[in-house]
């Protein structure tokens, strides 16, 4: 396994990581609790040490699953959660401070930790970039010890681009799926990237349980 450091965050991150969408169940339909853990701990056997999930996977399914794994396995193993998409409508309203601390708390029980690794966004509204209060409650929470870091997991690049003018703002997950390796985007996303020393989670568009690290 390759590793490469991640952004600003300090940590040397598998370059292939496990994408835990799919054993949330719900829209991938039914699962195996027994093998998504197989599947969990030969992942951490062949060096994986970055797992990405979120709170709506399987309505935290995913997120207790990936708890059982944190327990069971001796190995620093980096956890990505996202937050937002539990609100009923997409607004940057429901981005406040009371619904944010909310989720962050829920994710907390899924997994059973005292600190969530890495928050993002999950794929906000734009109107929430435009929102700094939203950033500072994020800042409030890393602060409080709630989380390491926060970012952002992005469908627009310039929803991308105006995140990382916040100081904040580490990581940016690249969710652009119509994107492949060679795309003018995702180009134009890593640069700016580069220039604020941030980190990109890159979504293979072919294999949606793989999160494939590319920072810079």
């Amino acid at each position: 396994m390759e590793y490469r450091a991640l952004g600003r965050t300090g940590w040397d991150i598998s370059t292939i990581s496990f994408g835990a969408w799919g054993i949330g169940g719900d829209v991938w339909g039914d699962t195996d609790d027994a093998e998504s853990m197989r599947s969990l701990h030969r992942a951490v056997d062949l060096g994986v040490n970055f797992i990405d999930t979120a709170d709506v996977y399987g309505d935290g399914h995913s997120e207790r699953l990936v708890g059982q794994l944190l327990r069971e396995r001796s190995e620093r193993i980096i956890v990505a959660t996202k937050a937002g998409r539990r609100l009923p409508a997409q607004t940057p309203a429901g981005y406040s401070r009371a619904n944010l601390t909310s989720f962050v708390e829920r994710s907390l029980t899924n997994l059973g930790v005292e600190t969530i690794d890495l928050l993002q966004l999950h794929c906000p509204p734009s109107e929430v970039y435009e929102t700094s209060d939203v950033f500072g409650i994020l800042d409030d929470l890393v602060a409080a010890g709630k989380l390491r870091f926060y970012g952002v997991s992005v469908e627009l690049v310039d929803d991308a681009l105006r995140a990382i003018e916040y100081d904040g703002v580490d990581i940016v997950g690249d969710a652009v799926e119509a994107c492949d390796s060679t795309c003018e985007t995702r180009t134009v996303t890593r640069d700016a990237l580069d220039a604020w020393q941030a980190g990109l989670l890159y979504r293979q568009s072919d294999a949606t349980d793989l999160v494939q690290v590319l920072q810079r």
